[in-house]
């Protein structure tokens, strides 16, 4: 880079002011040379156009005068023909006013009556043919009234004057006289070289003065240059000086101006500056040994930090935009994932690890570096979990700094496998005490819901149909959750989003881990179970003493029988009850609040293992009621409805008992469904082809699954279910009042005994 105080001066300051004045000056010439031009041209022009004016107007009076006082004389002359008369006027006016070029009388035929022309012997006249003398038509149309016209005769412009002999209102014949221009001409000529003497004339004197000035302006610029630029030449030579070490120079300038007020300022900041090198120099005689102990300190720091960062058992990783591991971090990060080599992003670093994470993390930190989306945003959304060589990672990530876009990451990792695997522990835990509670509570339900989840299981295999695969996982998963088995629906639910991508068969390790846990359930739960494989018969105290008065009063063994009989069949109640608890402790993890379950039912018993699968995809009308049916408080306010409520009720009539649950929530959005059921494919047309499009597998209401319903799997393992126990089903829904399903299912004679209980019974639980 070269030296600023070498720098070579191209040209002096004077000079380029002169310079500048100079053009200044010419620039100015130009200019008002043109105006002056411009408006000369403009007057002179517009002065020959008055004279021409002028004189045309009275060359059009002369004629127009000298043609009616004419047409008057010739009107007698015509009458009396006086041919002689008319070529002495014609000739007379022709030779006596120099301006008249020509004359010519006609009669009503065009025809040469007299004639006379300037400058052509009458003599010639009478023998040639006058027409051609004036380069005129041979016959000359009769004029109806006094016209002006410029004609071209004898090689010159001529302004003709026509005018009519009238007698007796009759045109008898035309009058023509050629009025020459020549004087026009001639003072238009004389204007125009008047004009350009007056024009050059100006335009010597604003030359002259021009110069003049300009001479003016460069002696006196002169001066003034050298007045402004002596005391910067000053100004240069000291700042020379003082930038080759003299920190003493100064400058002395009496100028009165601003070039003073440098001059003072270059002086003040000259002695600044000795004073400045004066402490800097006494500040450098300790710098040295300040370096030594700021080195020794930041030593000292740095050896902190890397005891630190060997020891902490967190693995901390700072990158740039871009990905790439800056050289600190922690020991422990290598041991988990081998050496880090210079220069590598991190997502490159773990791709040998685990290449599917690398991926996810690689295009995260490209929208990171895109900076399109808030850099707060992108960090959320980078992958946050780990597993390599069976052990589980936590990722966090922390912007350095608040700049935006991020320029650096630190990247926090943790080992969670223990943690994880307590936490499972502890949720495994957790099912099982909720397990006990059911059992405790509800021992029959709970048997019963534990023998339909071993025939449940029979039929998730990845072999089999993926419809029954579907239907099958998704009713357990539905029990699962109303039963409080979290891990266990949580494991169904894997299985769906499994299904769900590979659009196939749950695969065999999924199926062994479900099983797995499930069996790890039950021999948590054998203690509590005992033999659950027992036929056991559970009877109510209230039966029991109907019993005996049964047996008090009957007249026969038979009726003893079929009371026995039916003793051993479960009241309709006790699964109806389960279905409104379940749906109390739903909505409440769903965030529907409290509602209100009412139970109606009669004294009606059924075989509880026959109507087992029933019972059990009953639970997807539970669900689809809270999660789908149900507004939230909020909406409900603002609906102006009170406390949600559901309803089961059951009821026998001859050999059919129908189930009934209903709801007061949203109803079913039947615009939606047939929109869903037309993509499919399917009819929808009327209400029969709607609910048979609900019914259908695929098909929901809801526009996003969820952990609890979305699937299109429900209903129809709900219709399967009632199929096989040769029954029928019904809805009916009103958008904004709720929804009520009801299920008709053949029943046999002992389905409902006569004993002495009261024949309905309500129930209305919160």
């Amino acid at each position: 880079m070269q030296d600023p105080r070498r720098s070579p001066i191209r040209g002096s300051l004077q000079n380029k002011l002169l310079r500048t004045l100079l053009g200044v000056v010419v620039l100015v010439g130009i200019g008002t040379l043109s105006v002056v031009s411009y408006w000369s041209a403009r007057t002179s022009k517009s002065n020959l156009s008055d004279i021409s004016g002028h004189i045309e107007a009275q060359l059009d009076a002369k004629g127009r005068g000298l043609v009616e006082n004419h047409t008057l004389a010739l009107k007698g002359m015509l009458q009396d023909n006086s041919f002689s008369d008319i070529e002495l006027l014609i000739t007379r006016t022709v030779d006596q006013d120099p301006d008249v070029l020509y004359g010519v009388v006609t009669d009503a035929q065009g025809q040469k009556l007299a004639f006379a022309a300037r400058d052509i012997p009458r003599a010639d006249a009478r023998l040639k043919a006058p027409w051609q003398a004036i380069d005129l038509p041979e016959v000359l149309p009769a004029t109806p009234q006094l016209t002006v016209r410029p004609v071209h005769a004898r090689g010159e412009d001529v302004v003709e004057v026509a005018a009519p002999v009238l007698v007796d209102r009759e045109v008898a014949g035309t009058l023509r006289y050629g009025i020459s221009t020549k004087k026009m001409r001639e003072a238009l000529s004389v204007a125009r070289a008047r004009a350009h003497a007056d024009l050059m004339l100006t335009l010597f004197s604003v030359c002259g003065l021009v110069a003049v000035v300009g001479a003016a302006g460069i002696a006196l610029g002169r001066r003034e240059a050298s007045r402004i630029v002596r005391p910067l030449s000053a100004l240069t030579v000291a700042a020379r000086a003082l930038a080759r070490g003299d920190r003493e120079v100064r400058v002395e300038i009496r100028s009165g101006d601003e070039l003073e007020l440098l001059g003072t300022t270059f002086d003040q900041m000259a002695a600044d500056l000795a004073t400045s090198y004066r402490s800097l120099e006494d500040l450098n005689q300790g710098l040295e040994l300040k370096v030594e102990e700021r080195t020794a300190a930041l030593g000292s720091r740095n050896r902190d930090m890397r005891l630190v960062l060997d020891n902490v058992a967190q693995g901390l990783i700072t990158i740039d935009a871009a990905g790439i591991i800056a050289k600190e971090r922690s020991r422990v990060v290598e041991k988990w994932f081998g050496p880090v080599p210079d220069g590598i992003s991190l997502p490159d670093y773990l791709e040998a690890s685990e290449s599917k994470f690398a991926g996810s993390l690689r295009m995260g930190l490209m929208q990171l570096a895109d900076g399109e989306l808030p850099g707060e945003l992108c960090l959320q959304q980078l992958p946050d979990r780990l597993t390599v060589g069976g052990r589980e990672y936590q990722l966090v990530y922390a912007a350095i700094g608040d700049d935006d876009p991020v320029r650096g990451v630190l990247v926090m990792i943790e080992d969670i496998t223990e943690a994880q695997a307590l936490q499972r522990e502890e949720r495994a835990q957790r099912e099982v005490l909720r397990a006990v509670q059911h059992l405790t509570r509800d021992r029959a339900g709970f048997l019963g819901f534990i023998r339909e989840v071993t025939r449940i299981f029979e039929q998730i295999r990845p072999e089999d149909d993926l419809v029954v695969s579907k239907r099958a996982i998704h009713t357990l998963k539905g029990n699962s959750s109303l039963f409080g088995l979290d891990l266990v629906a949580g494991l169904c639910h894997a299985l769906e989003d499994e299904m769900e991508i590979t659009e196939g068969p749950p695969s065999a390790a999924g199926i062994a881990t479900l099983t797995r846990r499930w069996s790890d359930l039950m021999d948590a739960l054998s203690p509590f179970l005992g033999q659950v494989q027992r036929d056991v018969v559970e009877v109510p105290r209230a039966d029991v003493e109907a019993l005996l008065v049964s047996l008090g009063t009957s007249t026969g063994i038979q009726e003893v029988r079929r009371v026995l009989q039916a003793l051993t069949l479960e009241p309709v109640a006790r699964p109806l009850e389960r279905l409104a608890e379940q749906a109390r402790g739903l909505a409440v993890r769903l965030g529907r609040g409290e509602i209100i379950c009412a139970v109606e039912f009669d004294d009606t018993r059924l075989d509880a293992e026959a109507w087992a699968p029933f019972w059990s995809a009953m639970s997807h009308v539970v669900r689809n009621g809270v999660d789908h049916g149900l507004e939230t408080p909020s909406e409900r306010e603002a609906a102006g409805k009170g406390m949600p409520r559901l309803t089961f009720g059951a009821s026998t009539r001859g050999h059919e008992t129908a189930i009934v649950v209903s709801d007061d929530g949203r109803g079913i959005d039947w615009e939606a469904l047939r929109a869903k059921a037309r993509a499919a494919g399917l009819p929808g047309a009327t209400r029969e082809d709607l609910v048979n499009a609900l019914l259908m597998d695929g098909i929901t209401t809801r526009d996003h699954e969820s952990d609890t319903s979305g699937r299109g799997v429900g209903m129809a393992a709900v219709k399967n279910a009632v199929q096989r126990l040769g029954g029928r089903l019904a809805v009916e829904s009103t958008p904004g009042c709720g929804t009520r399903w009801t299920f008709a299912i053949p029943t046999s004679p002992t389905t409902r005994p006569k004993r002495p209980v009261s024949a309905h019974a309500e129930r209305e639980m919160r």
